[in-house]
């Protein structure tokens, strides 16, 4: 049985590990956030440096704890543009409500 003041330091240990992982979520969350449009286009970036047409996406939705553990991005009416310009035919228009 442990003694009443080891117990004590295994309580407060408990007690900063968990503090520590809620702090550093509340983080990673708190820049996901913040980020998000400088996130989104860097990705529209990359996707339009790959593809011959133009990708655009309207609005992007976070859901940190719908899928948890994972985190859910949502893209909402997404255009993918024939070719670079946004004048030229659509491809394909998704809307997601």
């Amino acid at each position: 049985m442990l003694r009443s003041s080891k117990r004590r330091i295994l309580i407060k240990a408990t007690i900063i590990i968990v503090t520590v992982l809620v702090l550093f979520a509340s983080l990673v969350l708190g820049v996901a956030y913040s980020k998000k449009n400088i996130l989104l286009q860097e990705a529209l970036t990359e996707m339009n440096a790959r593809l011959e047409g133009k990708v655009a996406v309207e609005e992007v939705l976070i859901s940190p704890f719908e899928n948890f553990p994972y985190i859910s991005i949502d893209l909402r009416k997404i255009e993918v543009h024939e070719d670079k310009s946004l004048n030229s035919d659509t491809v394909n228009l998704v809307e997601d409500d």
